[in-house]
């Protein structure tokens, strides 16, 4: 994942990153844990081919220029952050808004129109047709923070409760 790419020009260095050369500039780095500290970097190698590009999409001018963006060789997905996006749009957190939804819109349609897929991270469970029928794939649901964060707070809920006798 790339985050705040915001035009074709970055998305093509991003995608030559993540290529080793012909088809790209990343270094070759044998000893690491990806490829099992240089025990299986030939696998890595090969399996390196197929990594998926996901660009993210998260700005104004980023979603200006999605069409470009999808069009680029080796962008497999154009990601909406939806914070970053609305936040940007100066509707932070307000993913309800037109601006927002019409951001969406145009995204989805430049990923679909180029045979790319189209992502986004599910702000709200209760959204998740709205985005499915806009056209997004791809649909990211909670994080390991957000997650672990719920788990923490309703455990020292209920050892409060706990405390106070009360149930």
């Amino acid at each position: 994942m790339f985050p705040r790419i915001e035009s074709s020009e970055e998305a093509k260095a991003a995608i030559a990153a993540m290529r080793y050369p012909p088809a790209g500039v990343r270094g070759v780095a044998r000893a690491n844990r990806a490829c099992n500290w240089g025990s299986d970097f030939r696998a890595y190698l090969e399996g390196s081919r197929s990594l998926l590009a996901i660009i993210q999409i998260e700005s104004p001018v980023a979603v200006e220029n999605a069409e470009v963006i999808a069009a680029v060789d080796g962008v497999d997905v154009l990601f909406i952050g939806p914070s970053d996006l609305s936040h940007s749009l100066g509707r932070l957190g307000d993913f309800g808004h037109p601006d927002f939804l019409s951001a969406l819109r145009r995204t989805a349609h430049a990923a679909l129109s180029r045979g790319k897929h189209c992502g986004i991270l599910l702000p709200n469970p209760k959204d998740l047709k709205r985005y499915v029928d806009l056209g997004f794939q791809l649909v990211a649901a909670g994080s390991d923070a957000g997650l672990l964060n719920t788990a923490a707070r309703s455990l020292v809920q209920s050892l409060k409760k706990e405390l106070d006798g009360s149930e």
